[in-house]
Formats: C-alpha cells, sequence, structure tokens
C-alpha cells in the first residue's frame, strides 16, 4: 500500500521539472467553490517567466 500525499504535495502547481508552486486554497462553505491562488510571490513570478502568457 501506498502513503497518501501530504497535503502540500496536493496543493502545488507545477513550476517546472523540479519545483512547484504552494497554494492558497479558499472554498465557499455553501456551495463549495474553489479559488486557488499561488501562495508566494517568487513562485509567482518564476512563472511568468517560464510560461507563455494566454489572454
Amino acid at each position: 500500500m501506498t502513503k497518501p500525499a501530504a497535503p502540500e504535495e496536493i496543493h502545488a502547481f507545477p513550476v517546472n521539472a523540479s519545483q512547484a508552486a504552494a497554494l492558497d486554497n479558499y472554498v465557499r462553505g455553501r456551495c463549495g467553490y474553489v479559488e486557488s491562488y499561488i501562495a508566494k510571490d517568487k513562485d509567482l513570478a518564476a512563472i511568468k517567466k517560464k510560461w507563455e502568457m494566454v489572454f
């Protein structure tokens, strides 16, 4: 049997093959709507450098 993933492993966005950005997650209690945001400015900056912007 495999060990369950730790919460910090689940709530992350891949920046590249060796780096993941932690997410801050917010859930509405009435409807279950979920929003996620990159937790650290340095991780957001790395994503902006690496990923192409889409409009």
